[in-house]
C-alpha cells in the first residue's frame, strides 16, 4: 500500500478536480463560482473574500464547507 500523505494527496487532487468539474458544469451559482474563484484559485482569505462580496466571513465558511462536500463516487 502506498504511505499515508501519498493517499491524503490523491484524495486532495480527486476532491479539487470533483470541485472543478462542478465549476464547469456551472451547478454552482454566481457568487460559489466566484467565492471559489477567489478563495482556491486567487488565494485570498475567507475574511478578504467576504470584505470584497459585502457578506459576513462565516457565510463565506458555510457556503465554501458545502461546495466541497462532494459526496464520494466510490461504493
Amino acid at each position: 500500500y502506498e504511505d499515508v500523505d501519498e493517499y491524503i494527496l490523491r484524495q486532495r487532487k480527486c476532491e479539487l478536480n470533483d470541485l472543478v468539474n462542478k465549476v464547469i458544469s456551472q451547478e454552482l451559482s454566481a457568487t460559489d463560482k466566484l467565492l471559489v474563484e477567489l478563495h482556491w484559485f486567487q488565494g485570498y482569505s475567507k475574511s478578504e473574500v467576504a470584505r470584497k462580496l459585502g457578506i459576513e466571513p462565516s457565510t463565506v465558511s458555510r457556503r465554501l464547507a458545502k461546495i466541497t462536500d462532494i459526496p464520494s463516487m466510490t461504493s
